[in-house]
């Protein structure tokens, strides 16, 4: 058999190339990104001691990965945060700001697109919201997998996600080397049920649930090994966000929201300087610049070899989630360097995390005004966010005698008071509700709650979200609130007459209403992207029009 293999090893490269294809051994190694939602930085993978004989897949997998320390997400929201990765673009560059309708323009390269100009096949599979196709991410993957048993639940399980995943690698990987990204948000639904190896159902919390991601990453290891792929493979696994999903966390920028856990394995036998940059602050756009050069690396190239400037150890960060809950008006920004956080709207203060690991104190006003000096914080504002009433207020701050003009509509500390302490009572609820949902009941029934305007949207988008559809109800007392009413009664069992609703709503609740009407009677944008977003065009059942 030997001597056989030998005689005919040089027929191996021209039926490839017959073939059109390129032998997956002496090509590209193909790329895994998996990220992970609500994975606080100390879960990182191997974090634990555990059971060999569970997860033993894993634990064997352990000493092959490389784990960074200091690195943080750009915002505590996933769009924004995805978009830098897969652009290597601050979010002030991208402007994809928040969860919410805003597409990456096609003016920006992908990675998805690189590795599509290098021959590589592209797949992402997403197992939820706010990761969905029609949601504009997609650029450069030739596969966007987003389908869902029902349009009522935008989430599947880690385990079916991967197996149409593997599914595709079993077509592709014969064939072509591949760029394959993984949006896992199983940690987000800790309320769902899931249960052990023995059938017993699991606590429904968060550490539960982490053990459950925690066996489905050992069953997907056991998958790829296999297809011979784990070890052919360059494998990233990032964290989105930290595993508070509290309403204070989305609108901070501090260390417990944004410290993520980085792991990185490289194919078996790639030489790589990586190890020197395990203990470095690292941005999703140093990761973006990683991936891009894995993209264009080939094994023939010998060393990958990594860029990482030091010039490039601050990092921008932002949450536009109180704006896009138009709870206030202004985001939250702010630069990271070193061990310090420079928050520099709505309010400046300066934290360091060494001596305050969830910087929560900031540094006294004189140590403040002293670092942000020393490392040039306004010119640095001014440059990753391009506005000047920040770079003016932060002048103002920094040179309190220097007589510096604000703009008349910044939002600085003294208008930011009062929308401050309704944002700290939103935080308080929130968390409550967290620790105890039939809270949510108790909260609006509370007159002084119920008739707040600035609270009352958000307390319909958390009935909505958690299908508290008799809560839904009894917050729908306005006339402007008829479709808040008209969801929750359908969801109650209730069959709306149709009396009363017209235009828009007819759509919902007449069913000989002519569908070719809907456009012409329906004006309200919002109720069309929930049409579209149900899935109505995408199937043929409306046309869109011309």
């Amino acid at each position: 058999m030997e001597s056989i293999v030998k005689r005919t090893g040089w027929l191996v490269p021209l039926l490839f190339l017959a073939m059109g294809c390129t032998p997956l051994t002496t090509s590209k190694p193909p790329i895994i990104v998996i990220l992970v939602e609500s994975l606080a930085e100390d879960e990182y993978l191997c974090s634990q001691q555990r059971n060999i004989e569970d997860l033993e897949y894993l634990v064997n997998s352990c000493p092959d990965f490389i784990r960074f320390t200091h690195v943080f997400s750009p915002s505590p929201l996933t769009k924004p945060a995805l978009a830098t990765l897969m652009t290597g673009l601050p979010i002030q560059k991208h402007k994809v700001f928040h969860n919410g309708p805003l597409a990456l323009s096609s003016e920006f390269q992908t990675l998805a697109e690189q590795a599509l100009g290098q021959q590589m096949r592209t797949a992402l599979f997403s197992g939820g919201i706010p990761l969905l196709n029609n949601f504009g991410l997609g650029q450069g993957f030739e596969i966007f997998s987003d389908s869902f048993s029902s349009n009522r639940n935008y989430f599947r399980p880690f385990q079916e996600t991967l197996s149409e995943a593997l599914s595709w690698a079993d077509k592709t990987a014969k064939h072509s080397s591949f760029f394959m990204t993984l949006y896992l948000p199983d940690l987000l639904y800790v309320q769902r049920v899931t249960t052990t190896d023995e059938g017993q159902e699991r606590s429904r919390n968060h550490q539960a649930q982490l053990q459950e991601f925690y066996e489905s990453f050992n069953w997907m290891i056991g998958e790829w090994k296999a297809r011979k792929l784990w070890d052919k493979s360059h494998v990233v696994v990032l964290g989105l966000g930290s595993q508070s999903q509290s309403m204070g966390d989305r609108d901070r920028i501090s260390s417990p929201a944004l410290h993520v856990p980085l792991q990185i394995k490289l194919a078996k036998g790639t030489e790589s300087n990586l190890e020197e940059f395990q203990t470095k602050l690292t941005s999703f756009h140093h990761i973006g610049s990683w991936l891009e050069k894995m993209i264009s690396y080939h094994r023939s190239q010998g060393s990958l070899l990594l860029p990482y400037q030091e010039d490039d150890s601050m990092i921008p960060l932002r949450s536009d989630w109180a704006l896009w809950q138009n709870l206030r008006r202004d985001p939250v920004v702010g630069l990271r360097k070193k061990q310090y956080l420079f928050q520099l709207s709505p309010v400046f203060r300066v934290f360091d995390s060494y001596f305050d690991d969830q910087e929560v104190d900031f540094l006294p006003k004189a140590e403040a005004v002293s670092l942000a000096k020393k490392y040039d914080i306004p010119q640095k504002a001014q440059s990753y966010f391009e506005d000047p009433c920040l770079s003016k207020y932060i002048q103002s701050e920094l040179y309190p005698d220097g007589k510096v003009e604000l703009c008349t509509d910044f939002p600085h500390e003294k208008n930011s008071h009062f929308l401050g302490q309704k944002l700290d009572r939103l935080y308080q609820i929130s968390d409550s509700i967290k620790e105890n949902a039939d809270q949510f009941s108790q909260f609006i029934s509370d007159p002084e709650s119920r008739n707040d305007p600035f609270l009352h949207g958000w307390m319909v988008r958390y009935a909505l979200e958690n299908k508290k559809w008799t809560d839904l109800l009894s917050l729908a007392t306005d006339e402007q609130d008829v479709s808040v009413a008209l969801v929750a009664r359908l969801n109650l069992g209730e069959t709306p007459d149709g009396k009363g609703f017209d235009g828009c709503l007819q759509y919902f609740v007449d069913l000989n209403h002519p569908m070719e009407d809907f456009y012409q009677d329906c004006d309200d944008v919002g109720l069309r992207r929930v049409v579209e977003g149900l899935g109505k065009l995408r199937s043929g059942e409306l046309a869109s029009p011309s």
